[in-house]
């Protein structure tokens, strides 16, 4: 299937030639998938689907690409994408950077930093538009339930998330936006107590106070508890 790239891309920028320069060195490597390398649409398969369009899975519009190739080809994909086809490579270049990022040279990496931000800022713009009024399933939620257990943010991420986002101002369309996200909300340092109705209140207490517990319980309670105080370990509250 033949394509015609100057639809979706600026074929007459320079980053144009790069991008066939990467193609023309890596057409000698079996278009497989193989490890350590990314078999890549040349069309992307977003476009295809766009134009109203078969995906284009021939071998003439297949490449095996090695990581840090298949990383800049969506960088320059990003770049060069024409309006209306910038906000799904935007989000393809910032997948592509979760893992792409380590292959490139420290310089490099430098130089698209800007490019960067920018590209995840029009990404989220694009798939929260993808999704809006969108209702997922419960097996899907149980699903992305699943996948995110046991997953942990290391002490050095929350670090650079930190210190990227320090001094950042934020737009009054964003504060906006977050003021909408926590109406509603009950603080973090407010108990459900904070809530409650003044019947539901008295009902509670009520509750409470009809409960009664034996000597031998008291006595057990001040066991477990005789000796042990509360200290404080990698920033949280034990008892110990």
């Amino acid at each position: 299937m033949q394509h015609d790239f100057s639809i979706v891309f600026d074929t007459d920028n320079i980053l144009w030639q790069r991008v066939l320069e990467i193609f023309a060195k890596n057409e000698k490597y079996d278009k497989k998938v193989v490890k350590h390398r990314n078999l890549h649409h040349k069309f992307p398969r977003s476009f295809s689907k766009a134009l109203g369009e078969e995906v284009d899975n021939d071998k003439d519009n297949l490449i095996s690409l090695s990581v840090a190739d298949h990383f800049l080809v969506h960088y320059y994909y990003y770049l060069l994408a024409k309006k209306g086809y910038r906000q799904s490579m935007a989000l393809a270049f910032r997948m592509m950077a979760r893992k792409g990022i380590k292959y490139i040279t420290p310089e490099t990496a430098e130089a698209m930093a800007k490019d960067y931000e920018d590209a995840v800022e029009i990404s989220r713009q694009f798939v929260s538009a993808a999704n809006k009024g969108k209702i997922f399933s419960d097996e899907y939620r149980h699903k992305l339930s699943e996948s995110h257990k046991g997953h942990t943010v290391s002490d050095e991420h929350r670090q650079k998330v930190a210190e990227s986002l320090k001094g950042k101002p934020k737009s009054t369309e964003a504060r906006q936006k977050m003021s909408e996200s926590m109406k509603g909300r009950i603080p973090w340092n407010k108990g459900k107590h904070d809530i409650y109705s003044e019947e539901t209140r008295k009902k509670m207490s009520e509750s409470q106070s009809r409960r009664t517990q034996t000597d031998e319980t008291r006595q057990k309670i001040s066991n477990a508890f005789n000796g042990k105080h509360w200290s404080i370990v990698n920033g949280k509250r034990v008892w110990n």
